[in-house]
């Protein structure tokens, strides 16, 4: 009798440790997927209203270096290394929508910057990522 009480707690134990295996598996996919919808959601909040003007230009960098307001970037569509400096007042935009300063920007930001057409005349930033 006791034998076969003992069997059946261990059937008990072995399917409630499935369930809860498969609770855990479950979970972990929606929460993985709800942290990349909120990163997709950041990326796209962060480029999200980003337009040039008639006399303005979009130049999308990785930076390289940042000294004050001396920045030395890697333009993402031809990889060319350009160097530019940022006027002091110019507003920095966060991923998170946050407007600041460059002293914000650092080695290794995914950029967005607008420029005057045809000039190296920084209008305004976008941390990208």
């Amino acid at each position: 009798m006791q034998e076969q009480e003992r069997k059946r707690n261990r059937r008990r134990k072995k399917k409630w440790l499935a369930a809860l295996i498969v609770t855990a598996g479950i979970l972990t996919v929606l929460l993985g997927r709800s942290v990349l919808a909120g990163q997709v959601s950041v990326e796209e909040d962060a480029s999200a209203g980003i337009t040039a003007g008639k006399e303005e230009e979009l130049v999308y960098a990785r930076l390289l270096s940042v000294t004050g307001n001396e920045i030395s970037c890697a333009l993402t569509d031809s990889g060319e290394e350009r160097e530019y400096q940022i006027p002091v007042g110019t507003v920095v935009t966060t991923r998170m929508g946050t407007e600041t300063t460059f002293v914000r920007l650092s080695r290794g930001n995914q950029v967005t910057l607008l420029l005057e057409k045809g000039t190296d005349i920084i209008k305004a930033v976008w941390i990208t990522g």
